[in-house]
């Protein structure tokens, strides 16, 4: 899976500010919906096959070392989206039934946003039952 950002990312080339379209995809979604009082919800897919540091399993140091490196990638990723979009109400994850992200620590993303509020849905952690 490659990971492509719908909104200018500072973190990676793979972003829609690198295309001909260059808008903010995300942000005149987020935008429009909003004015018509409907919740945001993204999807994130935790799994970026294209970074160098992505592991799918952790075995050497030097693969925690490099993933360590891709969590930081990650974090930042996911705070740069709950801070671009304040009104987001929480993040879908996907890829977490992966070995690597099983073995580190769960990611908080959301800490002082509005999205703060759903955190346990906002963890690489499994889905909730019922939700």
């Amino acid at each position: 899976m490659k990971a492509f950002c719908l909104w200018p990312s500072k973190y990676t080339e793979y972003t829609v500010a690198n295309t001909p379209y260059k808008k903010d995809i995300l942000g005149e979604l987020v935008k429009a919906y909003n004015a018509v009082g409907i919740d945001v919800h993204f999807y994130f897919s935790v799994l970026d096959w294209s970074h160098p540091d992505w592991r799918s399993s952790i075995k050497t140091q030097e693969d925690s070392i490099a993933f360590q490196r891709f969590l930081t990638f990650t974090d930042n990723q996911l705070k740069e989206l709950a801070t671009r979009y304040p009104t987001v109400k929480d993040f879908w994850f996907d890829g977490t039934w992966d070995a690597s992200i099983k073995q580190k620590r769960l990611v908080d993303c959301t800490r002082g946003t509005y999205a703060e509020r759903n955190a346990s849905r906002c963890n690489y952690q499994q889905p909730i039952a019922g939700r």
